[in-house]
């Protein structure tokens, strides 16, 4: 199982990191190329497994040779070989039902890229959010705090209407 850094970087960026990756195999009818409508599950890793020193995770990166292949990287990976991964899924589903995955599995997990953490990704941009309502307070002669108000007063000052 490949999972590539720029997908986990970006929704990391985003606020959309998911805490577990699922693999499932999708049966293929090569007579006919297309899928049969058959699809089993291959397994599942937590998030908190995607990081170096995990002794289950490889780490693969642009270039390299998939091991046991001939197919050259076209992107840095963490990989998980099938053995590896989470095979119950009866247990796992009863687990994800039964209760939310702790948030310092997210807020804990490094970028691949950088080494900076979830928390502190979003530490580090609070600062710029600030500045931003700071500026519509200034735009706006009654302060409120919204943006779009600022904006709608600037225009009323620009057209005399105020």
């Amino acid at each position: 199982m490949l999972i590539e850094w720029n997908k986990l970087n970006f929704r990391q960026r985003d606020s959309n990191l998911s805490h577990l990756y699922v693999m499932f195999s999708v049966d293929w009818d090569r007579t006919t190329d297309l899928p049969t409508g058959r699809v089993s599950y291959a397994g599942a890793v937590s998030l908190k497994k995607l990081r170096s020193g995990c002794q289950t995770t490889h780490i693969l990166r642009k270039g390299d040779t998939l091991p046991g292949t001939r197919t050259v990287l076209q992107a840095d990976n963490y990989g998980i070989q099938f053995r590896d991964l989470y095979k119950h899924l009866n247990h796992l589903v009863a687990y994800l039902t039964e209760q939310e995955p702790p948030k310092s599995l997210i807020e804990n997990f490094q970028n691949p890229y950088t080494g900076q953490t979830t928390a502190q990704i979003f530490a580090a941009s609070k600062p710029e959010k600030i500045e931003v309502e700071a500026e519509s307070e200034n735009m706006s002669d009654n302060h409120e705090t919204s943006i779009f108000s600022g904006i709608v007063s600037w225009f009323k000052k620009l057209l005399g209407k105020q």
